[in-house]
Protein backbone atom coordinates (compact mmCIF):
# COMPACT_ATOMS: atom_id res chain seq x y z
CA UNK A 1 0.00 0.00 0.00
CA UNK A 2 2.92 2.25 1.16
CA UNK A 3 4.30 1.67 -2.37
CA UNK A 4 1.58 2.70 -4.29
CA UNK A 5 1.37 5.79 -2.68
CA UNK A 6 4.82 6.50 -2.76
CA UNK A 7 4.13 6.29 -6.85
CA UNK A 8 1.00 8.28 -6.46
CA UNK A 9 2.78 10.95 -4.94
CA UNK A 10 5.88 11.49 -7.20
CA UNK A 11 5.37 13.14 -10.38
CA UNK A 12 6.43 10.53 -13.03
CA UNK A 13 5.23 7.94 -10.45
CA UNK A 14 1.27 9.03 -11.01
CA UNK A 15 2.21 9.15 -14.45
CA UNK A 16 3.00 5.82 -14.99
CA UNK A 17 0.75 4.29 -12.27
CA UNK A 18 -2.50 5.66 -14.25
CA UNK A 19 -0.87 4.13 -17.31
CA UNK A 20 -0.46 0.53 -15.56
CA UNK A 21 -4.40 1.07 -13.92
CA UNK A 22 -5.22 1.37 -18.16
CA UNK A 23 -3.51 -1.31 -18.67
CA UNK A 24 -4.30 -4.25 -16.34
CA UNK A 25 -7.28 -6.22 -15.79
CA UNK A 26 -9.49 -8.19 -13.06
CA UNK A 27 -8.70 -9.02 -9.82
CA UNK A 28 -5.34 -6.80 -9.82
CA UNK A 29 -6.64 -4.16 -11.10
CA UNK A 30 -9.56 -3.99 -8.38
CA UNK A 31 -7.19 -4.44 -5.91
CA UNK A 32 -5.25 -1.25 -7.05
CA UNK A 33 -8.13 0.96 -7.14
CA UNK A 34 -9.02 -0.03 -4.12
CA UNK A 35 -5.94 0.74 -2.43
CA UNK A 36 -5.95 3.80 -4.79
CA UNK A 37 -9.72 4.29 -3.19
CA UNK A 38 -8.48 4.04 0.36
CA UNK A 39 -6.41 6.59 0.26
CA UNK A 40 -8.55 9.16 -1.71
CA UNK A 41 -8.03 11.85 0.83
CA UNK A 42 -4.65 11.89 1.22
CA UNK A 43 -3.86 11.05 -2.33
CA UNK A 44 -6.90 13.84 -3.21
CA UNK A 45 -4.14 16.70 -1.24
CA UNK A 46 -1.42 16.09 -3.08
CA UNK A 47 -0.34 17.66 -6.41
CA UNK A 48 0.53 14.54 -7.78
CA UNK A 49 -1.53 11.62 -6.31
CA UNK A 50 -4.78 13.53 -7.16
CA UNK A 51 -3.62 12.69 -10.83
CA UNK A 52 -4.92 9.14 -9.90
CA UNK A 53 -7.88 9.40 -7.93
CA UNK A 54 -9.04 11.66 -10.58
CA UNK A 55 -8.00 8.61 -13.64
CA UNK A 56 -9.87 6.01 -10.71
CA UNK A 57 -13.51 8.09 -11.23
CA UNK A 58 -13.00 8.31 -14.64
CA UNK A 59 -12.55 4.77 -15.53
CA UNK A 60 -16.24 4.28 -15.47
CA UNK A 61 -15.79 1.19 -12.54
CA UNK A 62 -19.54 2.22 -10.59
CA UNK A 63 -18.06 0.55 -7.26
CA UNK A 64 -14.58 2.53 -7.69
CA UNK A 65 -16.32 5.71 -8.15
CA UNK A 66 -18.97 5.36 -5.07
CA UNK A 67 -15.81 3.96 -2.76
CA UNK A 68 -14.20 6.92 -3.52
CA UNK A 69 -17.02 9.10 -3.00
CA UNK A 70 -17.69 7.61 -0.02
CA UNK A 71 -13.76 7.99 1.27
CA UNK A 72 -14.14 11.57 0.30
CA UNK A 73 -17.06 12.16 2.05
CA UNK A 74 -16.91 14.98 5.01
CA UNK A 75 -13.79 16.69 3.06
CA UNK A 76 -15.96 17.83 -0.02
CA UNK A 77 -15.60 21.83 1.35
CA UNK A 78 -11.68 21.59 2.28
CA UNK A 79 -11.15 19.49 -0.59
CA UNK A 80 -12.83 22.13 -3.25
CA UNK A 81 -10.70 24.93 -2.04
CA UNK A 82 -6.90 23.29 -2.68
CA UNK A 83 -5.79 23.27 -6.52
CA UNK A 84 -5.66 19.88 -7.02
CA UNK A 85 -8.44 18.66 -5.01
CA UNK A 86 -10.75 20.61 -6.40
CA UNK A 87 -10.41 18.56 -9.71
CA UNK A 88 -11.15 15.23 -7.81
CA UNK A 89 -14.36 17.06 -5.77
CA UNK A 90 -15.40 18.10 -9.37
CA UNK A 91 -15.01 14.67 -11.00
CA UNK A 92 -17.21 13.55 -7.76
CA UNK A 93 -20.12 15.63 -8.61
CA UNK A 94 -19.58 14.53 -12.52
CA UNK A 95 -19.38 10.67 -11.70
CA UNK A 96 -22.97 10.93 -11.01
CA UNK A 97 -26.08 11.40 -9.65
CA UNK A 98 -25.07 10.11 -6.43
CA UNK A 99 -22.03 11.81 -6.70
CA UNK A 100 -23.48 15.05 -7.53
CA UNK A 101 -26.10 14.92 -4.67
CA UNK A 102 -23.81 13.37 -1.91
CA UNK A 103 -21.03 16.50 -2.77
CA UNK A 104 -24.28 19.45 -2.88
CA UNK A 105 -25.78 18.31 0.29
CA UNK A 106 -22.23 18.32 2.52
CA UNK A 107 -22.19 21.88 0.73
CA UNK A 108 -24.98 22.88 1.99
CA UNK A 109 -25.01 21.17 5.61
CA UNK A 110 -21.86 22.89 5.77
CA UNK A 111 -22.88 26.53 7.58
CA UNK A 112 -21.38 29.57 5.05
CA UNK A 113 -19.74 26.65 2.31
CA UNK A 114 -22.12 27.68 -0.19
CA UNK A 115 -20.94 31.35 -0.17
CA UNK A 116 -17.31 30.52 0.32
CA UNK A 117 -16.96 28.53 -2.15
CA UNK A 118 -18.88 30.68 -5.05
CA UNK A 119 -16.06 33.23 -4.17
CA UNK A 120 -13.54 30.58 -4.12
CA UNK A 121 -10.83 30.45 -7.14
CA UNK A 122 -10.90 26.77 -6.73
CA UNK A 123 -14.24 26.05 -5.07
CA UNK A 124 -16.36 28.36 -7.80
CA UNK A 125 -16.26 25.60 -10.38
CA UNK A 126 -17.21 23.36 -7.46
CA UNK A 127 -20.38 25.35 -7.37
CA UNK A 128 -21.15 25.85 -11.35
CA UNK A 129 -20.75 22.14 -12.10
CA UNK A 130 -23.22 21.05 -9.23
CA UNK A 131 -25.44 23.56 -10.81
CA UNK A 132 -24.89 22.29 -14.49
CA UNK A 133 -25.18 18.40 -13.18
CA UNK A 134 -28.28 19.68 -10.65
CA UNK A 135 -30.03 20.60 -13.89
CA UNK A 136 -28.54 17.94 -16.10
CA UNK A 137 -30.19 14.81 -13.45
CA UNK A 138 -33.18 17.43 -12.99
CA UNK A 139 -32.70 17.63 -9.18
CA UNK A 140 -34.73 20.71 -8.63
CA UNK A 141 -35.19 20.45 -4.83
CA UNK A 142 -31.25 20.50 -4.37
CA UNK A 143 -30.71 23.00 -6.94
CA UNK A 144 -32.88 25.65 -5.04
CA UNK A 145 -31.64 24.91 -2.26
CA UNK A 146 -28.22 25.82 -3.34
CA UNK A 147 -29.43 28.38 -5.23
CA UNK A 148 -31.52 30.01 -2.23
CA UNK A 149 -28.19 29.26 -0.21
CA UNK A 150 -26.64 31.60 -2.54
CA UNK A 151 -29.44 34.35 -2.97
CA UNK A 152 -28.58 36.61 -0.35
CA UNK A 153 -24.96 37.34 -1.57
CA UNK A 154 -26.09 37.61 -5.43
CA UNK A 155 -25.04 40.95 -5.02
CA UNK A 156 -20.83 40.29 -3.93
CA UNK A 157 -20.70 37.37 -5.97
CA UNK A 158 -21.05 40.09 -9.22
CA UNK A 159 -17.80 41.42 -7.79
CA UNK A 160 -15.70 38.25 -9.50
CA UNK A 161 -15.37 36.33 -12.54
CA UNK A 162 -16.19 32.98 -10.84
CA UNK A 163 -19.09 34.79 -9.35
CA UNK A 164 -20.39 36.41 -12.06
CA UNK A 165 -20.34 32.67 -14.06
CA UNK A 166 -22.21 31.20 -11.26
CA UNK A 167 -25.19 33.73 -11.56
CA UNK A 168 -25.42 33.77 -15.39
CA UNK A 169 -25.94 29.53 -14.32
CA UNK A 170 -28.88 30.29 -12.39
CA UNK A 171 -30.42 32.75 -14.19
CA UNK A 172 -30.48 30.20 -16.97
CA UNK A 173 -31.04 27.22 -14.72
CA UNK A 174 -34.61 25.57 -14.03
CA UNK A 175 -37.79 27.80 -14.69
CA UNK A 176 -38.51 28.44 -11.09
CA UNK A 177 -39.71 31.44 -9.25
CA UNK A 178 -37.55 34.06 -8.01
CA UNK A 179 -39.49 35.27 -5.53
CA UNK A 180 -37.86 36.95 -2.42
CA UNK A 181 -34.19 37.16 -3.94
CA UNK A 182 -32.55 40.03 -4.30
CA UNK A 183 -31.86 41.75 -8.02
CA UNK A 184 -28.06 41.39 -9.27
Amino acid sequence: MAIVCDLAIHEVGCRSLNEFISTIFGQQKLALLGIIASKAVFLSNDRFGNYVVQHAMLLGDKFVALYILRRLQGHFVQLSQVKGASNVVERCVESSRLGTCVVVTEILQTPSASYQLAQHPYGNYIIQVALKQLKKYQIETLYLHLVEALAPHFPRLQGNAGGRKILDLILSGFEIQHQGWPEF
